[in-house]
């Protein structure tokens, strides 16, 4: 299959590659286009690692350490040697640059990456090799694209080393470094020649035999897949049409009947107005005639006769009689009015959502067909078959936990949570820092700066250990990468909630309010607040069952759960032990599905079973020097870490870490869920 120019175009730029580098995904690109793709933290006060994703595939790429530049990270990425050299044969044919300006063809063997030439053997030997300033240009063959100087190709996550040999087991190049690390317990590593020895016969064409069924089944898989796309497209626009004209037509009635509303309002109060201005009228003519009588008497008491004295007052008499009467007829009886509004118009108040999505796994379209077309690959390529494993259940009374590490050197009273890794490690949370406690070791990974005036407060991580989550004492939550145990911060959002302890499943935070009604709120990956979960006003802890279906709180009194579907509470327990009064302060879930926690009263992890009410074991009895604080399981839920307090005053604290292991090697595989 022959190659033209637009096979040698980098898909970022869109031009023809120049000095070209590959990522460890494999991708390669232009080392300008990697640099300016480069983005770095809008924190200027701290060091901060670049992180690249991938423009092909998405794949994250996480500089080596902090102290590198993005033109010294960039410059230390392989180059695609092979990629460089095809480009050269294609652009000259083949031929000597030198020989073809003098008018000759001769074949080019070698290609000079500084002179950007393609040599013959003759102009390699006499300009590269004699002449003083050009030994130390870099010399390609021109057939492999490898370096003339050594022959080898760099690895791609240690840029340092040269690829030596080739996991058979894992299919998988591997350096000095990599053999000593990652495949030191592999059996199956030989020397790249011993295993380019075997497949000296495999034609180009065989391999491309292999490749094109993949390739069509892919392209075949993208049609349904763009229909989706479109199809999703036309759902997203019928619904948010479909919710607009009822809000519209809502907001339409609404507005109608409350312009009906200050219609009647207006004119009732018209009529008051009116009423009252005219009974203030009479009354003021009331008033002076009360005043004109007054008058009169006072002069007829003075001057007049007895008789003219008694004639004057039974005239006045009759008159104010007379308006006294006309007055009550006409206003005895005072205007009330009031205004009762619909009680239907507080349901309004109950709504908590207009419509409601559901959303159901549907089998990924024309990916069993690619993998099929995989397996034409058995010895270049392995896929294992991740089927989902069976619910196992196991007796609750039949789970033992064995302790298999400790920290308890300088841990002080500023510790706040602690949560552990599959990796064996724990993140330990403090006011001003994070630490990893690892192999009897502890670590800084993170310093709050000293210009932040907060302290954090909560950490939990996100589905695939990828994130670390920090809640601050402002209410903040700030946004950690986890990459090969180093803490890297890229973002943080404001809330306006108060927390007493939060956990992240499937893009979304849970958070146990502290002495709220609302027990729970629920935010999306921003910090918007989707929905209030009711719960206890007092309580600590969250917990999260591994599918996430079920929450869990306490209310340091007693366990609560509700079971929650499509964004709906559809049921409600609680656990609680009435034969004594506890304390609980942490709590969690194990794989099957019980809740553990920490009672602070008889310093005691106790065991709530899958499905009951009241704790039936004590995992962990009382150390007669510390109190159990928290609890938290790692993400595969069979290994949990305590973080303990001294019994009695003191700035010592306790980190252990526990195994939950099965005593009994009877396990019932089921699919049926509680």
């Amino acid at each position: 299959m022959e190659m033209s120019g637009e096979d040698f175009v980098c898909s970022v730029c869109g031009d023809k590659f120049s000095c070209t580098r590959i990522l460890p995904c494999f991708h390669t690109f232009c080392e300008k286009c990697i640099d300016a793709l480069l983005c770095k933290n809008d924190e200027k006060e701290r060091n901060s690692q670049y992180l690249l994703e991938c423009p092909v595939c998405g794949d994250e790429v996480l500089a080596p350490n902090t102290n590198i530049s993005a033109k010294e990270w960039v410059r230390s990425l392989p180059r695609n040697f092979l990629l460089e050299s095809l480009m050269n044969s294609e652009r000259s044919g083949g031929k000597c640059d030198p020989c073809l300006r003098a008018t000759e063809e001769k074949e080019a063997t070698y290609h000079c990456q500084n002179c950007k030439e393609n040599l013959c053997e003759m102009c390699y030997s006499y300009m590269h090799q004699r002449i003083e300033g050009f030994q130390e240009h870099v010399i390609l063959t021109h057939t492999f694209g490898e370096d003339k100087r050594g022959s080898t190709s760099s690895c791609v996550l240690h840029t340092s080393e040269i690829l030596e040999a080739y996991c058979t087991s894992h299919k998988l190049l591997c350096c000095k470094i990599c053999m000593a690390t990652d495949h030191r317990d592999c059996s199956e590593v030989k020397p790249i020649e011993s295993i380019a020895k075997q497949i000296t016969n495999e034609e180009p064409k065989d391999v491309m035999s292999k490749v094109l069924p993949v390739l069509e089944k892919t392209d075949s898989a993208l049609i349904p897949i763009n229909k989706a796309v479109e199809c999703h497209e036309m759902k997203y626009v019928d619904f948010c049409n479909s919710v607009s004209s009822i809000v519209d037509n809502i907001k339409k009635n609404l507005e109608e009947m409350q312009d009906v509303f200050n219609e009647k309002l207006q004119e009732t109060q018209r009529r008051e107005v009116k009423y009252l201005a005219s009974a203030e009228k009479h009354l003021e003519a009331f008033l002076k005639t009360l005043a004109e009588a007054e008058k009169l008497l006072t002069i007829v008491a003075m001057r007049g006769t007895r008789r003219q004295m008694f004639v004057t007052v039974l005239k006045v008499k009759f008159q104010i009689q007379k308006q006294i009467e006309r007055l009550e007829k006409q206003y005895g009886k005072q205007f009330v009015f009031d205004c009762h509004l619909n009680t239907e118009l507080e349901e309004f108040n109950e709504i908590e959502y207009i419509a409601q999505l559901d959303e159901d796994d549907a089998e990924t379209v024309g990916i069993a067909e690619i993998s099929e077309a995989l397996e034409t690959f058995e010895g270049i390529f392995q896929f294992d078959n991740m089927a989902p494993e069976p619910e196992t259940v196991v007796d609750p009374s039949k789970l033992e936990a064995k302790e298999i590490a400790k920290y308890d050197e300088g841990l002080t009273r500023h510790c706040v949570e602690c949560v552990p890794l599959s990796s064996g490690a724990v993140l330990l949370l403090e006011l001003e820092r994070i630490r990893v406690l690892s192999d009897g070791n502890m670590c800084t990974v993170y310093e709050l700066p000293k210009t932040d005036n907060f302290q954090l407060k909560n950490i939990c991580l996100d589905d695939e250990e990828k994130r670390v989550f920090v809640f601050t004492s402002d209410k903040k939550i700030i946004t950690f990468t986890l990459h090969d145990m180093k803490l890297q911060r890229v973002e943080h959002f404001q809330t306006n909630i108060e927390t007493a302890g939060f956990r992240f499943f499937s893009n979304k935070f849970y958070c146990r309010l502290h002495n709220s009604d609302e027990g729970i709120a629920v935010l999306d990956e921003d910090g918007k607040l989707l929905r209030f979960l009711h719960g206890p006003v007092d309580g600590r802890d969250i917990a999260l069952s591994k599918d996430g279906q079920r929450i869990y709180f306490d209310n340091h009194q007693s366990i609560f759960w509700q079971d929650v579907a499509g964004g709906q509470i559809v049921d409600r327990g609680e656990s609680k032990d009435h034969c004594y009064s506890q304390s609980f302060c942490g709590l969690d879930v194990d794989l099957y599905g019980n809740v553990y926690v920490c009672e602070t009263l008889r310093g005691q992890i106790l065991q709530v079973p899958r499905g009951e009410k009241t704790a039936s074991k004590v995992i962990l009895d009382r150390d007669p020097d510390f109190e159990p604080l928290f609890l938290r399981f790692d993400r595969e839920r069979k290994r949990f870490c305590v973080f303990f307090t001294p019994s009695y005053y003191s700035d010592e604290r306790l980190v252990k870490v526990f195994d939950l292991f099965i005593t009994d090697d009877e396990i019932e595989e089921t699919s049926d869920t509680e």
